[in-house]
């Protein structure tokens, strides 16, 4: 032909040359059954391969499906190991860390050992199936897509090409059960087909006899014509070049896929690493931290978690500490109960400051019980300096511990405390504030719903007593603790007056207001224990106006003051008087 051929598109050239010269459609029938035989001859050299590995899957299912409860323990391997690991380093008594039932503890370890091997027998059993369900599968992927791609080849729409397209979608055929063999689960209970009807034979090959014939039959014919084959090879040789740089071309584009996933894998486990490792070193310079605040100058130092687990594997988590310069681990080897305690709550508060930055509050339950008397006022100070931010519902049966640390170190800072308390008629409930007494008084005597008003009344007066008795600096004998606070009606008013003598003319002459309430204030004694006498409306109406009348002596009633307590700490010194904030409201005032 004299033609070089030095670029893909010159052999396009030369193939239409090749073609002009023959009959077309007897090449396109000779490179079709070359195709053919190329296909067939290359599948059944693939025979063995394709055979074995189904024959590998069928025997493999058998073994699976006739010992399918034994599989079904693999599942439970992560939690036998794991409670094997937590009895080699931490359990020591002769009971089931499971289920806490008694058990001799050398008999667990035998029977968690036994177990294990049976687990790990029936492992390799599954494994060795999977294995094979993965190779089946590819085969069998790769042999149909293959095969749907042969077949649509335009020669096999010819009715003299019937039967060599049955062959091929035969071949397809098996394939699929091949396909759907190795998708089949064993827990389906349903068998894969047998090796015996899906192999492929000698005899699905058959058809290659009449295709060899056809072949000889047209090189003959075309045996003048040396064209003929060259146009042949040349097509078959151009068509296995495309879909070697095709093959290339994927192999390539996988490749870049394959080193970007393992380049952004190899950066998530790094980040993952270094952002636990930052996070368990956080969490234990809290719990540490809170630990030594609680445990000023004690052997126990520099407290942290540390994974279990070789390099990037993590099997557990466990807590050390120096103990005189030594590193220590379980805490329970030196830590006494308080000292336990002590950690506990310690790693519960490192938990509310990493877990808990929204809603800002948390619920301690009676968690001193088990302190000793070093620990509690630590505790105490520990929640004032490191969780002033937060709202605490604090649970306690220690009364002398709330009472003597919580309760004055609350007040000092100025925190808002509501104490909750249980009666067996009301139960668990908060105790009423002024605001909500007033209102239930007020509402009570307009409807005329008077049960049970007279204690609300006498509560409402020792709480505005109170206010007065601070405002004027009123002097009272020295009572301890709680008892101060308990001060009754009449012995607020003795005070208040004492002062006034000492300090106010005018105020004296308003002690006829006083009189009247100190008289009523006995209705609100009696009202408040069990008496058989009932008051009247009428009677409460009267006390509560004699209680709003001396609450205007000590109240300014302009609506525009806004500071209407007439207080010690608005005192005129040039005009010598006691008064409210807009000085609507002022008495004479002689301080000692």
């Amino acid at each position: 032909l004299q033609i070089k051929i030095d670029s893909f598109e010159k052999i396009n050239d030369v193939l239409e040359i090749l073609k002009a010269s023959s009959d077309q459609q007897i090449h396109e029938e000779l490179s079709f059954l070359e195709k053919v035989k190329v296909f067939s001859t290359s599948l059944f050299s693939e025979t063995k391969l394709i055979n074995s590995s189904y024959s590998t899957l069928s025997d493999e299912f058998n073994k699976v499906s006739q010992d399918v409860n034994s599989i079904m323990q693999t599942f439970f391997a992560d939690f036998i190991k794991s409670g094997s690991h937590l009895i080699d380093k931490f359990h020591k008594e002769d009971s089931c860390p499971f289920c806490l039932q008694s058990k001799n503890l050398e008999q667990l370890k035998a029977e968690l050992s036994a177990r294990l091997k049976e687990i790990e027998a029936s492992s390799e059993k599954l494994n060795a199936f999977k294995k094979a369900q993965t190779d089946t599968g590819a085969i069998a992927d790769e042999r149909i897509k293959r095969t749907e791609a042969f077949l649509l080849e335009k020669q096999f729409a010819l009715d003299s090409n019937a039967e060599l397209k049955n062959a091929i979608e035969s071949f397809k055929t098996k394939f699929v059960f091949y396909k759907k063999g190795s998708s089949e689960k064993v827990t389906s209970g349903n068998p894969i087909p047998t090796i015996e009807s899906v192999q492929l034979s000698e005899s699905d090959f058959s058809f290659l006899d009449s295709v060899n014939s056809r072949i000889k039959s047209i090189q003959e014919t075309l045996a003048t014509v040396n064209k003929t084959e060259l146009f042949s090879n040349i097509s078959a040789s151009k068509d296995a070049f495309l879909r070697i740089k095709q093959i290339e071309k994927s192999k390539e584009l996988l490749e870049k896929q394959r080193k970007s996933l393992e380049i952004i894998y190899n950066a998530f486990v790094k980040a993952q690493k270094e952002g636990l490792e930052n996070f368990i070193s956080t969490f234990s310079h809290r719990i540490n931290e809170f630990y030594q605040f609680m445990n000023p100058d004690e052997p126990f130092q520099e407290i942290k978690i540390v994974t279990i687990g070789e390099e990037d594997e993590l099997n557990g988590i466990t807590i050390e500490y120096k103990y005189n310069g030594n590193w220590v681990s379980p805490p329970q080897k030196y830590f006494s109960e308080s000292h336990l305690n002590c950690f506990g709550i310690s790693f519960f508060l490192a938990s509310v400051k990493a877990f808990n930055k929204i809603n800002k509050f948390f619920v301690l339950d009676d968690v001193i019980s088990s302190f000793d008397s070093a620990h509690r006022k630590r505790f105490a100070d520990l929640l004032f300096a490191k969780f002033s931010d937060y709202q605490i519902i604090l649970l306690t049966h220690e009364e002398d511990w709330f009472t003597n640390f919580v309760r004055p170190l609350a007040k000092k800072k100025g925190w808002l405390i509501n104490e909750i308390n249980w009666t067996e008629t009301n139960g668990t409930h908060l105790k009423e504030e002024p605001k909500e007494l007033l209102e239930r008084i007020e509402d009570g005597l307009s409807s005329g719903n008077i049960s049970d008003l007279g204690n609300p009344i006498r509560k409402y007066l020792e709480f505005v007593l109170k206010e007065i008795a601070l405002n004027t600096e009123s002097k009272y004998a020295f009572q301890l603790n709680e008892a101060n606070e308990h001060r009754m009606p009449n012995e607020l008013l003795r005070g208040l007056r004492s002062q006034i003598k000492l300090n106010s003319k005018e105020l004296q002459e308003k002690f006829e207001i006083f009189d009247r309430v100190e008289q009523s204030a006995l209705l609100g004694n009696i009202c408040s224990h069990d008496n058989p006498f009932n008051p009247t409306i009428h009677d409460l109406k009267a006390f509560w106006a004699d209680i709003k009348e001396l609450l205007s002596l000590f109240y300014c009633q302009q609506t525009d003051c806004k500071r209407k307590a007439v207080s010690i700490r608005n005192y005129e010194t040039v005009g010598k008087k006691i008064r409210c904030g807009c000085d609507g409201t002022k008495y004479d005032w002689k301080k000692a």
